[in-house]
């Protein structure tokens, strides 16, 4: 929730035209004078004792004091990241109206191949891709990335509600998937995940755990090959 507010704006409002008052006058006479109203934007969460949003509030629900004095408050604006936008018609408006950037949640899933065991990154793969698949709400942006001391930070895929490349990237965590090796660790971007985002199947999943089990078992290894040649130099 996002609170707009209007403070001391009568004194500054006297002070710009004052101001302008003192300044010297055209040689044609014309006074010139100005007035500056400042808005201020508090963002405002507010739950029950529950930890619950509650809904339906208006300007009139808040009060807002600056120095102990009350300020006018000139309005609120809404934001509920659990609300679907719904498409609106193309011939109306063709862009449905969606929270601001900074109102969205970011979510950044990081894979760490070098201080995980085996079985911690499969487990954490097999979460992230249940939260990309149905844990993500319709506004949310979620990245995925992997880190290694070997081959260091790499963004997978950066912030979006796109959940094909999300679910391609944590599937395959950059490495080249079963039946489809290549050089391009970008590959994945170009591939179609289960359709709606549903379980693949038994033997198509194992064939996938196989090959991520092997890749990551070689990022590990060379980057305990690094490690050592680190400690021995």
């Amino acid at each position: 929730m996002r609170l707009a507010i209007s403070l001391t704006v009568a004194s500054i409002v006297v002070i710009a035209a004052a101001h302008a008052a003192q300044a010297p006058q055209k040689s044609s006479g014309a006074v010139t004078e100005t007035a500056r109203v400042v808005v201020i934007e508090i963002p405002v969460h507010v739950v029950d004792k529950n930890g619950q949003p509650v809904r339906g509030l208006s300007a009139a629900d808040f009060e807002l004091t600056d120095d102990g004095k009350k300020a006018e408050i000139s309005g609120v604006e809404v934001i509920d990241l659990n609300r679907v936008v719904a498409a609106a018609p193309a011939a109306k408006d063709p862009f449905p109206e969606a929270p601001p950037p900074a109102a969205r949640r970011h979510w950044l899933l990081v894979f760490d191949f070098s201080y995980s065991s085996m079985n911690g990154l499969l487990r954490a793969r097999e979460g992230a891709r249940g939260f990309v698949r149905t844990g993500m709400k319709e506004n949310d942006l979620a990245a995925v990335a992997t880190f290694s001391v070997d081959t260091g930070w790499k963004l997978l895929v950066n912030f979006t509600r796109d959940r094909v490349q999300l679910d391609r990237a944590v599937e395959t965590l950059g490495f080249p998937s079963a039946g489809s090796r290549t050089t391009d660790p970008l590959a994945f971007a170009f591939f179609q995940p289960t359709a709606a985002g549903a379980p693949a199947s038994n033997a198509g999943q194992n064939e996938t755990d196989q090959v991520a089990r092997e890749n990551i078992q070689d990022a590990q290894r060379m980057a305990q090959s690094a490690s050592d040649d680190r400690a021995r130099g």
